[in-house]
C-alpha cells in the first residue's frame, strides 16, 4: 500500500503539469456600430478567459453591464434596451481551438487558430468559426481575433425610431493577454 501511494504522490504533479491552461482576467473587447449617421462604441476590459493547451478547449465570459460607451444614452439603450443585460446579464463562449496541436508553448512567435464554437448571446447560442491569432512573448500570450455579429441572428430588436442609428451588424474585436496558471 505504501509503495502505491509513493506512485501515486510522484506522478501527481506530472498530472497536473500536464494540464496546461492559460487565464486572462481582463480581456479587451471593443464594437463599433458603423453608420452614415452616428458610429456607437462599445468596449470593456472585464471579459475572462480560459485555454487548455493540451486539448484545445477554450471559453470565455464578459459581464454585459461591463461595456462602457462615450454617450451614456448609448450606453443606457445598450443595457435596457438591445441586450436587455438585467434578463440576459453575461456573454459567453464555449468552443475549441481546432489546431491546438500546431501551438508550440515553449517558443515565441505567433500561432494562427482557427477557433469553432458556441456564441451565447442575448439568450440566444450561435455556432460560430473565427480565425484567430496567439502571440507568445516572453512568459505572456496575446490572443486576438475579430468577428462579426448579425444583431437579427441574436434576437437582438432595434426600434424603428432609430433602425438608421444602429448597424444591424456588429464588428467585435477581442484582445486577451494570457498567462500560464500551471507553471
Amino acid at each position: 500500500m505504501k509503495k502505491m501511494i509513493l506512485i501515486f504522490c510522484l506522478f501527481l504533479p506530472c498530472a497536473v503539469w500536464g494540464q496546461q491552461k492559460m487565464l486572462s482576467r481582463n480581456a479587451h473587447i471593443h464594437f463599433i456600430s458603423h453608420t452614415d449617421i452616428i458610429d456607437i462604441e462599445g468596449q470593456t476590459h472585464q471579459a475572462g478567459s480560459i485555454i487548455n493547451l493540451e486539448n484545445g478547449e477554450i471559453v470565455f465570459a464578459v459581464p454585459m453591464k461591463s461595456f462602457k460607451f462615450e454617450l451614456a444614452l448609448a450606453e443606457d439603450h445598450f443595457n435596457e434596451d438591445y441586450v436587455e443585460s438585467e434578463k440576459y446579464p453575461k456573454a459567453s463562449f464555449a468552443g475549441k481551438i481546432k489546431n491546438i496541436s500546431a501551438f508550440n508553448i515553449s517558443q515565441t512567435g505567433v500561432f494562427e487558430a482557427e477557433v469553432e464554437g458556441t456564441l451565447i448571446l442575448h439568450g440566444q447560442s450561435r455556432q460560430i468559426f473565427v480565425k484567430a491569432s496567439l502571440e507568445k512573448m516572453d512568459e505572456k500570450w496575446v490572443g486576438q481575433c475579430t468577428f462579426n455579429i448579425l444583431l437579427a441572428d441574436y434576437q437582438i430588436q432595434i426600434p424603428n425610431l432609430v433602425k438608421d442609428k444602429v448597424a444591424p451588424v456588429i464588428p467585435v474585436v477581442i484582445k486577451a493577454e494570457y498567462s500560464l496558471l500551471n507553471k
